[in-house]
């Protein structure tokens, strides 16, 4: 229960965080912010500490092998159910929280490193877990939100397809058509082309006998 009390209470400070975080853009200056200058000390920051992060890290140690395994198959599960739009918003979800969770278990892992890797790789920045934990997940999340917005339009497109289809099936009135006209019957006793039958001739057979 004690670990879950923890767990929990790392959620909710990872979640003030973020409210902090999205609370303090109104107040950066933006003019100032997408300098050249600005930028590049952003970008040797970042490059300099993933150089410390990775230059440290023992890359045969079964922890970090099995750590990228997890990502690849993780990537490979997405695409697997790139076709269900209930899988992805689960994936959505679990990585969501998975990403929320780093802090937490960033904890636990410096507390029994010695159980699961060679090296103590989690320091209090919590860098490690950024490099190899929050940024991969970033880029799932992308890839599932991708996949989200392309079986949405997929979804929209097909719905206008069967609303056209529809209205142009709709069943029009058949016309009933009109029986003709019977040709008139000319008399035998009428003038014309047709002519009379002849009567039978009757055969005297006295003369005969």
């Amino acid at each position: 229960m004690a670990t879950l009390d923890i767990y929990i209470y790392s959620l909710k400070r990872e979640f003030s965080k973020y409210v902090i975080a999205l609370q303090n853009l109104t107040k950066i200056n933006w003019a100032t912010f997408f300098t050249t200058e600005n930028l590049l000390a952003i970008k040797e920051k970042f490059c300099t500490d993933a150089h410390n992060v990775f230059g440290n890290v023992l890359w045969n140690d079964r922890f970090i092998m099995m750590l990228c395994l997890i990502h690849v198959l993780i990537i490979v599960e997405i695409i697997q159910d790139r076709k269900s739009f209930i899988k992805q918003i689960f994936h959505v979800i679990l990585l969501t929280i998975l990403s929320f969770s780093s802090s937490f278990l960033n904890m636990l892992g410096a507390n029994n490193w010695t159980r699961i890797a060679a090296k103590n790789y989690f320091d209090r920045n919590g860098k490690f877990m950024l490099y190899f934990l929050n940024i991969p997940v970033l880029f799932e999340l992308i890839l599932c939100l991708l996949i989200i917005c392309c079986l949405s339009l997929g979804i929209l497109s097909s719905t206008k397809t069967k609303d056209k289809k529809s209205k142009t099936t709709v069943k029009k009135p058949v016309k009933k058509a009109m029986p003709e006209p019977k040709k008139p019957i000319k008399d035998q006793n009428t003038k014309g082309n047709v002519k009379p039958e002849k009567k039978p001739v009757k055969v005297n057979r006295k003369k005969f006998n």
